[in-house]
């Protein structure tokens, strides 16, 4: 095995310092993991650094996706890989990172977290059922994309309602709003 192998883990640490430094091709670094260390019998044994560096590297990611924890899926997705296996994933922040990947967003705009929907809307995708979420930071968003603002100046959360005035929309209606920052707003932007 290899935790057995006496400097198993300098080693590796020594192949990645070549790698970073470029005195080590990719393709030269695999075929070493692969063939001379068998590191996929052993990714069990691997330090979470020696983890994230392999998959820097997309060290057969859709492998290393089937195990270690949600952290280590974040970076896979960041990777733009396994993007089908984590769109159902259990934490919320995997499937953000799908999200901004712009991935299966047909499903990700009813997720049950807002973080995710919200990344929906920064795609721009789905503002027409969007503009009507629960959650005030969706609709928030769906304002920042210039949507529907004859519809969101007239929110009920003066956050919503800030973005709006923010985009230069309704700024005469919104100078009669009932929160100060937001007349505040309008007032600036009228008047600039």
């Amino acid at each position: 095995a290899l935790s057995g192998e006496p400097h198993f883990e300098q080693f590796l640490t020594f192949l990645k310092r070549e790698f970073d430094n470029k005195r080590l091709a990719k393709d030269e670094l695999i075929d070493l993991l692969d063939n001379y260390f068998h590191i996929l019998d052993h990714l069990v044994e691997l330090t979470a650094e020696h983890v994230l560096f392999l998959i820097k590297i997309d060290y057969h990611l859709e492998v290393l996706a089937e195990h270690y924890n949600s952290e280590m899926h974040i970076e896979i997705a960041r990777k733009c890989a396994c993007l089908e296996k984590f769109v159902h994933h259990s934490d919320a922040r995997v499937r953000i990172e799908v999200a901004r990947h712009g991935y299966r967003l047909d499903l990700l705009m009813n997720d049950e977290n807002r973080n995710v929907r919200e990344e929906v809307a920064k795609h721009r995708y789905a503002l027409v059922v969007l503009v009507n979420d629960i959650d005030r930071n969706v609709r928030e968003q769906v304002a920042m994309q210039h949507y529907r603002l004859d519809l969101l100046m007239h929110d009920k959360d003066q956050h919503v309602r800030e973005q709006a005035a923010l985009n230069e929309y309704g700024l005469r209606c919104l100078l009669n709003d009932e929160n100060q920052y937001v007349r505040t707003i309008a007032k600036r932007l009228l008047h600039s």
